[in-house]
């Protein structure tokens, strides 16, 4: 079993620091979780460990060895890493793909035993039956389970996978995640994940770490970090923590603090005209039209008046612009001098590349 230990572990993007003083030990083969909100740094945590990035402060061990003195040949052939989007440029069957995973290796020259490990965990993933199917053919969640396969067909001792479950239907979340849990424990590797799903990744991951405001703000089983206060402090948003199938069950909660500035208090207006719905741009005027949007006056309870203008914090402005005027498809006109005996005639060049000739 690889132990992987991240040591004051800091990284920052011109100057403007992502996170600092990270300190984690992972040394199980289990499926650990990372969580935490948008721009909270967990793309780049994972792609300082496995070297797509270079850490500002501190430093990745692997079994005690710093990570940098690794080549990436032979950091593969330990850890692998699912990317949270593959692009396919050319057409390759399921097979082709995952015999991919097998390059660090045995490199361009696949053998019989190469073959069978690929073919053995096309199997694992149940895609048999899709083994000479062309990759871009498949499914969103049939792609993650090729992606997982060939990340299996490296032999590694860590996977690193960024939002596996990303695009996909909730029958599939779930078969993900349920597979990279059994995968680690039958191949007893440590399975590292990016998550967005509370309820998805409290069904089955075995450790959970929560990254938010620059550091490792809680760090370990799916009861220890999944609850009310934790959830509220990371998301801004109010919860309900209940047990089922005696693990955590997170129901989210609307209140007030999800608030989208377009409630039934809000009328539109134009700048130049007091109505209720935009005015559509016309011809002479400026190419940006504004559209404000006004809290709208309080109906009086004793018969006086309405409220006072409202204040300039209860005004939200759009603005847009208009759409720049469709191109002719005429290009140019080139006139010719007749010869003699010829009266003048043009050519007349269109968008399609065609010549004619006007008379």
């Amino acid at each position: 079993m690889t132990e992987i230990k991240l040591e004051n572990l800091g990284f920052a993007y011109d100057q403007k620091m992502i996170f600092r003083n990270v300190n984690v030990t992972i040394d199980k083969p289990e499926l650990v979780c990372i969580l935490g909100p948008n721009g909270a740094g967990k793309s780049t945590l994972m792609h300082c460990l496995n070297k797509l990035s270079v850490p500002t402060e501190g430093r990745v061990l692997l079994d005690g060895h710093d990570l940098q003195e690794f080549s990436l040949k032979d950091l593969s052939k330990i850890i692998s890493f699912v990317p949270h989007q593959e692009d396919t440029t050319f057409s390759m069957t399921v097979l082709d793909t995952v015999l991919m995973g097998r390059i660090p290796h045995s490199g361009n020259l696949m053998t019989s035993d190469d073959v069978r490990i690929a073919a053995e965990n096309i199997k694992l993933l149940g895609m048999q039956s899709f083994a000479m199917h062309n990759f871009d053919e498949l499914s969103a969640g049939q792609h993650q389970k090729v992606m997982i396969a060939r990340s299996l067909a490296q032999e590694p001792r860590i996977m690193l996978l960024d939002e596996p479950t990303a695009n996909l239907d909730v029958k599939y979340q779930m078969l993900v995640m349920r597979m990279l849990r059994d995968v680690a424990k039958l191949k007893g590797i440590t399975v590292i994940t990016i998550c967005h799903d509370l309820n998805v990744t409290a069904t089955y991951a075995d450790r959970i770490l929560m990254l938010y405001d620059g550091s490792i703000y809680a760090d370990g089983t799916v009861d220890e970090v999944l609850t009310h206060d934790n959830i509220v402090r990371l998301y801004g948003i109010d919860c309900e923590v209940m047990q089922l199938q005696g693990r955590p069950h997170i129901a989210l909660l609307d209140g007030d603090e999800l608030d989208s500035h377009l409630d039934e208090n809000y009328v539109v207006h134009d700048d130049a005209e007091d109505r209720s719905t935009p005015v559509a741009p016309t011809k002479g005027k400026s190419n940006t039209v504004n559209i404000s949007l006004k809290r709208k006056p309080k109906e009086p309870a004793d018969g006086r008046e309405g409220e006072a203008a409202p204040k300039k914090k209860d005004t939200v402005t759009i603005s847009f612009k208009r759409k720049p005027k469709e191109p002719e498809q005429r290009i140019h006109e080139k006139p010719f001098t007749a010869r003699k005996g010829r009266i003048h005639r043009s050519t007349i060049w269109h968008m399609d590349g065609r010549r004619r000739r006007v008379w």
